[in-house]
């Protein structure tokens, strides 16, 4: 019999985990002896059942299939292609299906995943929902709802990592594909073609760096972990039993490269969203204090209700001489953030000629991700945070 603490335990655990055995059959016995207690489940981080959604969620699935506010959303984005200078000459001048039409492929599951994160968290769950929405949602509709994605890795960088190893690992390819999350994974800045963030391998400290964000995130909101440690929540985003399931195939004979199968546990979305989300506020906190220390005199920074003006930040590399480039030289801290955004009265800068190009993917960016099109993208963030919220209002 295998060891666990080997490297076919993740392949044993993960096959098994695939389709888990019913309690009290012999496979599922089978389990516990194979893998031990750390492949019994562990209790989510934010309870939900895709399988029961709540009244709430229901009326705010109804509320989003309102032709009257998918005409309103309609008109909004057309305003917004004017106010802010998008190219009408390009098609569609709005990239992204969902960020057009928000309201494609979602459901009332995903609504309550989104309304337990907002109970969790205390983050509107308009605000939720849009993040999720910019950072993909669309493109991994299948994997959100438990279908397995694969990603090809060189052969020659396995087989000197633990179990723990390879599901931390795993961890980060779905944090950094899936939901946008690069802090919380081991990478190389810019490394990757178009000028993405590049995960790093299965013997890099993905463990660390997901301790450190978390570490971030509780210094900020200490009194929003949910009375958990940073242990439990690593355990339950890491070990079987938790919120991942991993699958390691070596690769056929002469075949530079090996496998990984990845999938989420079912039940563990509102989980992951409640992470993306906290990782997501603490970037608010800091830049916040970054917003503070470039108009020091103007008191305290609250942007909790604009997450826009923070997914410009988001959208970057985080630092200062960002903060500076795009919030600096404006005669208030509220006009700098209004020439980007906008605010009642007052009309926001157009789009300049790089950030269109980034925006577009052509010129000199033409073989960039549209990640590097922060201001472009956080002006949608916006329009989606409007086309949104009405679907949770009562009224």
């Amino acid at each position: 019999m295998p060891d666990p603490s080997s490297a076919y335990g993740a392949v044993i655990e993960s096959v098994l985990a695939s389709t888990p055995p019913a309690g009290g059959t012999t496979e599922s016995a089978m389990l516990q002896v194979i893998m031990g207690a750390a492949a019994a489940p562990l209790a989510a981080i934010v309870p939900f059942d895709p399988d029961r959604p709540s009244p709430a969620a229901r009326a705010a699935e109804a509320r989003s299939q309102l032709e009257a506010l998918r005409v309103a959303t309609r008109a909004r984005l057309d305003a917004y292609i004017g106010r802010f200078g998008f190219d009408r000459t390009e098609n569609p001048p709005i990239r992204g299906g969902s960020i057009r039409e928000p309201w494609l492929g979602i459901d009332a599951a995903d609504l309550d995943a989104v309304l337990a994160v907002q109970q969790a968290t205390g983050v509107p769950a308009a605000h939720v929902l849009a993040l999720w929405i910019e950072e993909g949602k669309a493109e991994w509709h299948a994997e959100l709802r438990g279908r397995a994605f694969s990603i090809d890795w060189p052969a020659a960088e396995f087989g000197k990592e633990s179990v723990r190893q390879f599901r931390a690992f795993a961890r980060s390819q779905l944090l950094f594909k899936i939901f946008g999350a690069d802090p919380l994974i081991a990478f190389t800045p810019r490394g990757a073609a178009g000028g993405d963030n590049l995960p790093l391998g299965p013997l890099a400290a993905h463990d660390a760096a997901f301790r450190a964000g978390l570490a971030a995130i509780r210094e900020t909101f200490p009194d929003k972990m949910l009375n958990l440690t940073d242990k439990q929540i690593a355990d339950f985003f890491t070990e079987a039993g938790g919120a991942l399931i991993a699958r390691h195939i070596k690769a056929q004979r002469n075949q530079p490269d090996d496998s990984v199968e990845i999938q989420l546990a079912k039940g563990s979305l509102a989980s992951w969203l409640w992470l993306q989300v906290m990782l997501f506020e603490s970037v608010r906190r800091t830049l916040e204090q970054k917003l503070f220390d470039l108009y020091p005199g103007e008191g305290a920074v609250d942007l909790s209700r604009r997450p826009w003006a923070t997914y410009l930040f988001w959208n970057t590399n985080k630092t200062q001489a960002t903060v500076e480039r795009h919030y600096g030289n404006a005669p208030t801290r509220e006009r700098a953030i209004s020439r980007k955004f906008g605010s009642e009265g007052d009309a926001p800068d157009h789009l300049d000629a790089d950030q269109l190009d980034r925006y577009y993917s052509r010129g000199a960016f033409a073989a960039a991700g549209q990640s590097n099109a922060a201001w472009a993208n956080a002006i949608m963030f916006r329009f989606l945070v409007e086309s949104i919220e009405p679907w949770f209002s009562s009224t």
